[in-house]
């Protein structure tokens, strides 16, 4: 069985490259993505790079982002992967409750890392993710869904 992750560059502010974000491919044709849930491509992720792959083999230095549902934070899958390589991308489908506030909390406390992923910036979103604010170390704004021409304003919520 031949095993694919997709891996694209996070650049820093001067264009150099200090993470990749691991993706979830089902085949070497078209480099898409093909599945039904997002907690399998995941998990798929983790035993891949741990059992097949190797870390440094897919990230060397850099960090990896990988996407993470609520699934994924409540399993112990995560702790897997070593916390001073990976940061964890919550997915904007995760279901927020208490409960998951209170799990990214005691990750935090052991030292992972948390991004916030496409995140559009409406009064929603804010409002829903407000209590995961002090846990998030990276907020990954979603230029498509806000547009450019509305950043500006999009990113005053945030200050």
């Amino acid at each position: 069985m031949k095993t694919y992750i997709g891996r694209q560059p996070i650049f820093n502010r001067k264009g150099n490259t200090f993470a990749y974000e691991l993706l979830y491919r089902s085949c070497d044709v078209n480099n898409v993505a093909t599945f039904d849930d997002s907690t399998k491509a995941t998990a798929r992720i983790i035993a891949n790079l741990i059992h097949n792959l190797g870390v440094s083999n897919i990230i060397g230095q850099k960090m990896g982002f990988v996407n993470v549902d609520e699934s994924i934070l409540f399993s112990d899958a995560i702790l897997l992967l070593p916390k001073e390589s990976f940061w964890f991308e919550i997915l904007e489908s995760t279901v927020v409750s208490l409960a998951l506030l209170e799990r990214i909390k005691h990750l935090k406390a052991l030292g992972y890392c948390f991004l916030l992923d496409d995140f559009n910036c409406t009064e929603a979103m804010m409002k829903t993710y407000e209590p995961f604010f002090p846990y998030i170390d990276i907020i990954k704004v979603d230029i498509l869904a806000i547009g450019v021409a509305n950043l500006p304003s999009a990113l005053s919520k945030l200050e």
